[in-house]
């Protein structure tokens, strides 16, 4: 069964509010502060293995909202990271990056000496590595794409297969340890002025809430993501042409880091 870009993107929106309605009805979800995406996409996962096992039914998404939306993904990131933030961030930050960095270098290394042990070219086992583990799907795609270009023809499928196991394993890990280091140490969010202006709730000259206000600045920030992946697109294509290598997941989110400081 094959989906269009509309249906694949209707069964994600359903299987994410499938996520949410399983968590709610379950406590011990909550508790365990596993994310409503990732309960709905092991539930569809599962569906996915049973319906090709059983019945010989296999299931084809489309793929090109997913690149699409993933660059969205990015950009949004990148919009929202505050170079302010960052110094503010101090040493506690410098000690992030520098795990961060030993981690993936680690990671990377493990896997290109597995890949080695099977025999397997050692660009295998950095898919399967950090690419996976610390970068996600968006990064795992991107250089899964210049790996096939390069020769490594099952490099996407590889990629695909680590990074499903990478994002189910470190949710189901990460999210209780974080939730219970939240409780421990009894952690609160705390909202930046810059947040609270971009996304106002207060009440419009009617008297509702959500107004004109809160709509304009929905649509400048469609905006600032839209222009950042297409001026993300376009430093791609001149670096192609100079013979570096930028995936999307890099340019654009850079270009929404400089949009959203200089919003500021």
């Amino acid at each position: 069964m094959t989906f269009s870009e509309i249906e694949t993107l209707i069964i994600a929106l359903i299987v994410l509010f499938i996520g949410k309605g399983v968590r709610a009805g379950l406590p011990w979800l909550q508790r365990i502060d596993l994310p409503d995406a990732v309960i709905g996409g092991l539930l569809a996962a599962v569906l996915a293995l049973v319906a090709r096992t059983a019945f010989g039914i296999e299931f084809t998404f489309a793929r090109h909202l997913h690149d699409l939306l993933l660059l969205v993904f990015f950009s949004a990131v990148g919009l929202s990271t505050k170079l302010s933030a960052l110094v503010a961030g101090g040493r506690a930050l410098l000690i992030l990056c520098v795990v961060t960095v030993l981690l993936i270098a680690l990671q990377n290394l493990l896997g290109a000496a597995v890949a080695i042990a099977w025999g397997l070219h050692p660009f295998y086992g950095l898919l399967a590595g950090g690419l996976s583990f610390a970068g996600g799907p968006g990064t795992v795609l991107a250089w899964a794409r210049e790996a096939e270009a390069a020769g490594l023809e099952v490099a996407r499928t590889v990629g695909a297969g680590a990074v499903a196991l990478a994002t189910v394993s470190g949710a189901l890990i990460a999210g209780p340890l974080t939730g219970y280091l939240i409780k421990r140490k009894n952690l609160h969010p705390a909202a930046s002025e810059h947040s609270r202006k971009l996304f106002s709730t207060a009440p419009d000259s009617s008297g509702e809430v959500g107004g004109g206000n809160s709509l304009t600045s929905l649509f400048a920030a469609l905006l600032a993501i839209f222009v950042s992946v297409y001026l993300g697109e376009k430093i791609n294509f001149w670096g192609g042409d100079n013979g570096m290598v930028l995936p999307g997941f890099v340019s654009a989110p850079l270009v929404a880091i400089v949009l959203g400081n200089a919003a500021d």
